[in-house]
């Protein structure tokens, strides 16, 4: 189980990388987000995500979760937009599971 797990979090550097540097520019090398690779990612702008306590992987978004419940017209993975004027803040650790919108 821990091979899949790791094969699945290789496949999802690419993808993570990405968001990191679109949403906290250089400083997001250090990756404090971790994005699935089947999450699908609309609009993302820079500045409207803080990080109190920022670390690798303090965010995860696509992880673990029930992936029995997710309808099929989905595809399975979640859901990133994050468009201008919207803010999130994370005080700590979050983990947002499979199929989470």
């Amino acid at each position: 189980m821990k091979i899949k797990r790791m094969l699945i979090v290789l496949l999802s550097l690419p993808k993570t990388l990405y968001v990191n540097l679109k949403l906290f520019g250089l400083s997001g090398l250090r990756c404090p987000m971790l994005i699935s690779f089947d999450t699908k990612l609309a609009h993302l702008e820079k500045g409207c995500v803080k990080l109190q306590k920022p670390s690798f992987a303090c965010v995860k978004i696509g992880f673990d979760g029930t992936k029995g419940i997710v309808p099929v017209k989905s595809g399975g993975g979640g859901y990133l937009e994050i468009r201008k004027g919207s803010q999130v803040e994370f005080m700590g650790k979050a983990n947002f599971k499979h199929g989470t919108v």
